[in-house]
């Protein structure tokens, strides 16, 4: 593994101002940087090696990246008039069994990326996610910073992958390969309630499309994890995807423990199921939701069309009328014995004497089962 520091980070002095024309001294962990430097580098690669201290520029900011072969390092922060403003002997993380997101994913079949920190080698149970840059049509290969192509098992079968799943390996020593999933044997995998063991995932790979639906074939058992790719943060847990709210539950109206997707809310027996307010005049809907059209029958007379139907004709709706220069106006289910259905109803706009007449709003909220 190695360490870096980027070029766009600033260095303040001990007044709080940018270090312009300082020094940063990189060296080896626990011991003075300016005494015991190590070799630092302009690419992760490690192959163009720079000096030691590097300068920092107008703003406070080092001149070039700064790539160090270790993960753990001492480093320095000097002045223009190299007076040391800030020393820290112990710097960097340590390397260990975590998950890592990878970037510049290219290839569908053989894959090649980066490691948010640059690996040089393959570290067992390591756990790496990134995004599918398309369908792939064999068993696939991961290369990770060029340490070197590995087989990431049970991709034979095309389309395992479409573009945008976000996909969660690690690499296995013993079988020289990436596995799917999540590491069984890492610590930081949650413990199932009424457990003390992790459980073991064969396949998790969440679809791009929504945050419920798991692709062919995969199961889960009491993960909790967040998977991140360029496009899309996933979070999810077997907790919430074993207690979503059926369509039946919300209709009950009566559970307590279970979670409510946005998807689900519509199903509630207090929640409007569809509604509209319509400009007869011009005529056109104004806004709406689940309603997919509107038809002028005429002069006050228009059809409300709902996008997703009733259970059944027997849903309740209240109307209203904008602001009008007629008194006494009313806006009502249609009078014509025009039988409303689930899927339509006819409504009226009259003035106290039964004169029909067009209005610029009318409003309409309907509530019922679907």
């Amino acid at each position: 593994m190695s360490a870096f520091v980027s070029e766009n980070t600033q260095f303040l002095g001990t007044d709080g101002k940018p270090l312009t024309g300082g020094k940063i001294y990189i060296g080896d962990q626990n011991l003075d940087p300016v005494l015991n430097p190590t070799d630092i580098f302009s690419n992760r690669a490690l192959t163009i090696a720079i000096a030691n201290p590097q300068p920092l520029d107008s703003l406070g900011k080092p001149t070039n990246k700064i790539w160090i072969g270790v993960d753990k390092y001492s480093i320095r922060i000097d002045n223009s008039a190299d007076v040391q403003q800030f020393q820290e002997l112990d710097n960097g993380e340590d390397t260990q069994v975590g998950t890592t997101k990878l970037d510049n994913v290219q290839g569908v079949d053989n894959v090649t990326a980066t490691a948010s920190t640059t690996i040089t080698e393959y570290v067992d149970l390591q756990q790496y996610v990134f995004g599918a840059v398309g369908t792939n049509t064999q068993t696939m290969t991961l290369d990770i910073d060029n340490v070197g192509p590995k087989n990431i098992d049970d991709t034979a079968t095309a389309g395992t992958f479409v573009l945008n799943d976000v996909i969660s390996v690690y690499f296995s020593a013993a079988t020289d390969s990436f596995q799917l999933g999540i590491n069984p044997f890492d610590p930081a995998s949650p413990v199932p309630i009424g457990s003390t063991t992790p459980n073991v995932i064969t396949a998790t790979v969440l679809k791009a499309d929504t945050s419920l639906e798991l692709a062919t074939g995969a199961t889960v058992t009491g993960i909790q994890t967040t998977l991140t790719s360029s496009a899309t943060e996933i979070a999810t847990s077997s907790a919430i995807l074993n207690n979503i709210a059926s369509q039946a539950q919300m209709e009950a109206d009566t559970s307590l423990t279970t979670f409510v997707p946005p998807g689900r809310v519509k199903n509630a027996p207090g929640v409007s199921k569809a509604w509209a307010l319509y400009n007869q005049v011009t005529p056109a809907i104004s806004a709406s939701y689940n309603v997919s059209s509107i038809t002028d029958n005429g002069l006050g007379d228009f059809t409300v069309n709902f996008t997703t139907a009733f259970s059944s004709a027997n849903y309740a709706g209240t109307y209203g009328t904008g602001v009008v220069t007629n008194p006494g106006i009313v806006l009502k289910e249609n009078s014509s014995n025009v039988t409303r259905t689930t899927s339509a109803i006819r409504l009226e706009n009259e003035d106290q004497g039964g004169t029909r007449f067009d209005a610029t709003r009318l409003s309409a909220v309907f509530l019922g089962d679907q």
